[in-house]
């Protein structure tokens, strides 16, 4: 029996003294065994340094080694080496995620004893923080019995009552834990003592156990420890520490704190038991085999964290041994990173193995290192810990529960779709092309079943009925439905519908029969083969392992390896538990939420990147050390735990010695200088660090306190590195792969055209070299036309117009006018035919369409009846109404109404607005001499056939023509003893005025064409020619007015609320007919003019007959020219600007596709300049007497 530390600074290396300790020992005695025990994750490589240095110690010749009396062990394979063979040892120990599983039952179980918990069980993310707090208990060999004890010694102040609450909640989950980890024989923490108390009747005197890699250990890890120097033949520990410490405890400030204090403990525990301590193995820091400069590191650094204050200088060698760099940006960081990792590997001095990379962020850092590393082709283990919680796999099981839960939702069915799991019927006997064509033929079914989802709200019972879905797209716009594509959609979607309806709900049915959790998992596994969903991972494992992408390739087979795994442990725990969904859902998400991949290296020659505060097997001769920070290192503490520190404290000073509490944030705070130490001293040639000057994760990143000391101190020059390369300058710094290279060229090519720089003959010889190889060339191509790239849309030839428009263009008023807000848009619109897809929800186009059908069906009713709106009573217009609207809502295109409560209500609402316009209408027939002639007069293509009129047509250069077509809301006529007068009126369910400039630029152009086609076809329509009264806009609306008023001014207000706004002639004859109610000093509560004090006849809106004749004149006049460039194909991307306001862009569809930028300089708004009526009008005939000119 014996102990003996071996200690020394970080630089040494420890590994090879402790092996020189095991060689020794097994050359006494051919019967001794060597045990070396380190941490978990280390125990792969360090055995395989220690069978190395073994190796050139006992036969250095031969190509192979082995050793059977020397293992390395971490202390749970040690336990598993032990007591495999005995009951101590469980047969089937819970994964992590198997542990969640049984944390969330018990909190089920106990949750109506809980008090201050209660409400926290459901919250993600508490069964974690609870199975880390049970974690450090069972490793801080803390028992119920701990707990009361602490429990004992609070007061009754308010915050011990809390505590004392908390702890009885703990105490009450933790007792049930601990009792189901014996009953079903699946505890793995106490692993560590049942096997202290085997070895305590075993032989172990042959055995030397060797400890490396530790500065502390837990509660149960030091009773084991305890055991093996009180029986073991001897025990050797390796410490990173400069001197031991055995007449006291060390100051928690000291540099080696955790090493001391374990040095100290141990000492005093082998002297309790009577076991010898030899002398110390003092390993000194001349005698480190690493570069000068880590020496000087080391020496510095242990000298800096004492408080004595000897301030010895020291300086860096001048060979680069050790370098710190300033970087503008993790990326230009990582980037230099990589680049320096290449120009090492190319030396020919290192392999990738040779060097690691640390950092204290890796979950940031990850999203730079994939790319970066990727790009400069240097393959990487990135060590870190991925949750399986995103896979398609765990989204597809939680969103399978999710459609029962919330009966069918929108989400939760694409999630559940879309994850592609679902593929009932697939057959293992297809090829791989074979699956991957079959899965997309899926996607687009599952696309068009989303589109149908989306247009008609089909969520809840439209799933699970029996009934088909009917899907009817109707093109408000247009006016029209395509009911073969319409058919071919509901087919599909019903596909869909039936295969997830036929294979979902037995499943849920079967679950609702079963009697306990094994029954459960056996329906559920069922599924999941029947659905094709283990067919589909093993296709989608084969798909990446075409692609070489064997790391996401593993991570399907380790999907679905830890989902069988859980449903085994369910059984094995849970399984003959009574069965309830809502619980069995439960437990089984919080199993995979703990679910986690492993990461397996894909080839053993790669640059090891790994987070800075892990304990490495062994030093690397090169380490980079990124993103060093003074949010980093020394890293903001926070205790995230379940226990705050001040109740931390309170166990300390109640547990005995050999139980305590792992986390303790004053030592954690304490201990950063130690780990940065370790970090700093990893290397053994050369080591560098680095930190960026701004990230986006961070709001302030500035160089680490230890950084800056370390520079100071030892006299090292911070290099800066720039984002990209100078141009102008010879430097092979940024030289690395062609991939790479490219991505330096193109930027400092963008910057040579920004300043109007040339670049050096080396980077232009670069280019060049770049451009000859076959393989580069064309992505080559590619990257630099992005330089002169504009954002502008190209020329169409004529074949492609005439294939897009065809020799003649049908086209609405409100398309051209789209046509003059934007060019690019029309183009997009009704050329490609691009559209966004159908919402479940009233458009402004659907509550259009109602509002005008409405008032359209009621003034044919009237007509057909002879009815006189002006004389018809109230009762009668109410009755005709509700006819009305009852035939209305009857109509497919108008079901959405019928969908829910909601829309029951805008239903509601709709009908009250036409009821009130009825009104409104009926009040305005009794003022006004004039009367409705037509209503929903079509006019254009197909309008003939339907006894409409004519179109509106131009005929355009290449024997092309524009056809306007369209629906005149009403026409109104008014009889004068001089003339006819016709004018027509637009519904709009918004306000509306006419606007003269928009009229002038086109953006306003349908009332002056409905005008100009009832003019033109006057005789079709009256028989004989006619005169304009004018064009107005009727806003449809169900108004409130406010305030209390008598029952005359309300019906005054609200008939003044449906005034007619628009153009109107200036004719006094024809003025005063249209409302004759008008008297002096009062306003038309119909029409837009007033009677002045002295008689006169005003309005804003009045236009004479030449100025009428002229606006139709330039109306046709922009119809002809928005004709002649649609056939001239030429696209200009000139989205209207108006007022600040940007008429074109604010709500269109399409930003995506044009990507529109005003700060492009060839991206700029078509202006419509602020113009008066007066100045249209003037522009208006100015432009036509030129005109007139150039034709004479």
């Amino acid at each position: 029996m014996g102990l003996e530390f071996i200690i020394g600074p970080a630089s040494c290396n420890h590994e090879k003294a402790l092996v020189q300790k095991a060689q020794e020992w097994l050359n006494k005695d051919t019967r001794h065994e060597v045990f070396y025990l380190v941490p978990n994750h280390v125990k792969f490589e360090t055995e395989i340094n220690v069978l190395k240095q073994l190796k050139e110690k006992n036969d250095p010749e031969s190509s192979s080694f082995t050793a059977t009396n020397l293992q390395v062990f971490s202390f749970s394979r040690l336990a598993w080496y032990y007591l495999q063979h005995t009951a101590m040892y469980p047969k089937n120990p819970l994964s992590e995620a198997g542990n969640y599983m049984v944390i969330r039952k018990i909190l089920q179980e106990n949750e109506a004893r809980l008090t201050v918990f209660r409400g926290e069980i459901k919250k993600r993310g508490f069964i974690e923080k609870l199975a880390e707090l049970f974690d450090e208990w069972q490793s801080g060999n803390i028992g119920v019995s701990d707990l009361e004890a602490v429990v004992a010694q609070l007061d009754h102040s308010p915050k011990s009552v809390d505590f004392q609450l908390k702890l009885q909640d703990f105490e009450c989950i933790y007792a049930a834990y601990l009792e189901k980890m014996v009953l079903e024989s699946v505890g793995s923490k106490q692993l560590i003592l049942s096997l202290a108390t085997y070895l305590q009747e075993q032989n172990i005197g042959h055995i030397l156990f060797i400890l490396s890699g530790f500065s502390s250990f837990t509660a149960t890890e030091e009773v084991l420890i305890q055991t093996l120097i009180e029986k073991a033949g001897e025990v050797k520990v390796g410490l990173v520490l400069n001197q031991g410490s055995i007449d006291s405890e060390p100051e928690k400030t000291a540099l080696f704190y955790d090493s001391k204090l374990l040095y100290y403990r141990l000492y005093h525990k082998a002297r309790a038991l009577g076991v010898p301590v030899y002398n110390d193995t003092k390993l000194t820091l001349q005698e480190a085999q690493v570069a000068q400069d880590i020496k000087q590191l080391d020496a510095y650094w242990q000298q800096s964290q004492e408080l004595s204050g000897n301030n010895q200088a020291h300086h860096v060698a001048t060979n680069d041994m050790l370098q710190i760099w300033r970087a503008e940006s993790p990326y230009a960081e990582v980037s230099h990173v990589a680049r320096e990792i290449r120009k090492l590997v190319v030396s020919g001095k290192y392999r990738y193995r040779d060097i690691a990379v640390l950092t204290r962020d890796l979950e940031h850092y990850r999203s730079v290192f994939t790319p970066v590393f990727k790009a400069h082709e240097i393959p990487a283990d990135l060590n870190f810990e991925v949750k399986m919680e995103h896979h398609p796999l765990i989204e597809y099981l939680n969103a399978l529960f999710a459609l029962v839960q919330r009966n069918f939702r929108y989400p939760d069915v694409m999630r559940f779709l879309r994850s592609e799991l679902f593929f009932p019927g697939i057959e293992g006997q297809l090829s791989l092309v074979e699956w991957q064509k079959k899965r997309q033929e899926q996607r687009e079914k599952v696309d068009l079943t989303e589109n149908v989802m989306l247009a008609y709200g089909y969520e809840g019972y439209y799933w699970t009925q029996e009934k088909d879905w009917q899907y009817v797209f109707y093109d408000f716009e247009e006016q029209t439905t395509d009911v073969e594509r319409n058919l071919k959609i509901q087919e599909v979607s019903n596909e869909i519908r039936n295969l997830l309806r036929k294979n979902v709900l037995p499943l849920f049915d079967q679950l609702k029969k079963v009697a306990d959790g094994r029954e459960a998992i056996t329906c559920l596994y069922q599924f999941l083969l029947n659905s094709g969903t283990a067919q589909t991972l093993l296709f989608l494992r084969d798909e990446e392992i075409s692609l070489g992408n064997l790391e996401m390739a593993r991570n399907h087979e380790q999907a679905w390896k830890t989902l069988m795994t859980l449903f085994d442990e369910f059984v094995q725990v849970l399984g003959d538990d009574p069965f309830e969904l809502e619980t069995f859902v439960e437990i089984l998400q919080a199993g995979l939420e703990g679910a986690k991949f492993k990461k397996v290296p894909v080839t053993l020659d790669q640059v090891s990147v790994s987070a800075l505060d892990l304990v490495h097997a062994e030093k690397k001769k090169v380490v980079f050390i990124v993103g060093v920070t003074d949010q980093l290192l020394p890293q903001k503490v926070e205790n995230k735990t379940l226990l705050s520190q001040e109740e931390r404290d309170l166990f300390d000073r109640t547990l005995p010695d050999e139980k305590f509490l792992q986390v303790d944030t004053t030592r954690t705070i304490a201990r950063e200088p130690f780990i940065a130490y370790l970090a700093f001293t990893s290397a053994q040639e050369k080591l560098y660090m680095s930190y960026p000057t701004y990230c986006d994760w961070a709001k302030e990143s500035r160089i680490s306190a230890y950084l800056a000391r370390i520079a100071q101190g030892l006299h090292v020059e911070i290099k800066e590195k720039s984002f990209m390369a100078d141009g102008r300058a010879t430097s092979t710094e940024f030289i690395s792969t062609k991939r790479a290279l490219m991505s330096e060229l193109i930027q400092l090519k963008r910057q040579e055209k920004e300043d109007g720089l040339s670049l050096s003959v080396f980077w232009q010889q670069l280019e060049r070299y770049l451009m000859k190889g076959k393989a580069e060339e064309p992505l080559l191509q590619t990257i630099f036309s992005s330089l002169s790239y504009k954002n502008t849309p190209e020329t169409l030839n004529s074949d492609i117009v005439t294939d897009l428009y065809g020799e003649t263009i049908h086209a609405s008023v409100s398309k051209i006018e789209s046509f003059y807000q934007c060019e690019y848009q029309y183009f997009v619109n009704y050329g490609l035919k691009l559209k966004e897809r159908e919402i479940f929800g009233l458009s402004p186009a659907a509550t259009g369409e109602f509002f005008h059908e409405a008032l359209d069906y009621l003034f044919k009713v009237l007509i057909r009846e002879g009815i006189s709106l002006a004389t018809i009573n109230h009762e009668e217009l109410l009755r005709l109404t509700d006819g009305v609207l009852s035939e209305i809502l009857g109509e497919q295109k108008f079901a959405i109404l019928h969908a829910s409560n909601r829309m029951n209500y805008i239903r509601y609402q709709l009908s009250k607005t036409i009821q009130r316009v009825s009104w409104a209408l009926q009040k305005q027939s009794q003022r006004t001499g004039m009367t409705t002639l037509q209503t929903e007069v079509l006019f254009g293509q197909f309008a003939t056939q339907q006894g409409g009129l004519d179109s509106l047509s131009f005929d355009l250069t290449g024997g092309k023509q524009l056809k306007v077509r369209g629906k005149i809301d009403r026409i109104d006529q008014i009889k004068t003893d001089e003339a006819i007068y016709l004018a027509v009126i637009d519904y709009k369910s918004s306000a509306h005025k006419f606007d003269f400039r928009d009229a002038y630029y086109g953006v306003a152009m349908q009332m002056i064409t409905y005008l100009d086609i009832a003019l033109s076809q006057a005789v079709k329509l009256v028989g004989q020619a006619v005169k304009p009264a004018g064009a107005f806009y009727l806003h449809v609306k169900n108004p409130v007015i406010d305030g209390e008023i008598s029952d005359e001014k309300y019906m005054e207000k609200m008939l003044q609320e449906f005034g007619y706004q628009g153009l109107l002639l200036k004719d006094e004859a024809l003025v005063r007919k249209l409302d004759p109610t008008v008297e002096p000093k009062t306003k038309s509560l119909v029409y837009p003019f007033n009677e002045t004090a002295k008689g006169e006849i005003k309005s804003n809106q009045f236009v004479d007959e030449g100025q009428m004749s002229a606006l139709l004149a330039h109306n046709q006049k922009n119809f002809k020219k928005a004709g002649e460039k649609i056939y001239e194909g030429e696209l200009l991307l000139n989205p209207a600007y108006r007022d600040k306001q940007r008429i074109a862009c604010s709500f269109c569809p399409f930003k995506s596709v044009c990507t529109f930028d005003p700060m492009l300089a060839e991206n700029t708004y078509h202006r419509l300049d602020k113009l008066k009526k007066e100045d249209v009008l003037k522009r208006i005939l100015d432009e036509s007497t030129e005109e007139g000119g150039e034709e004479k």
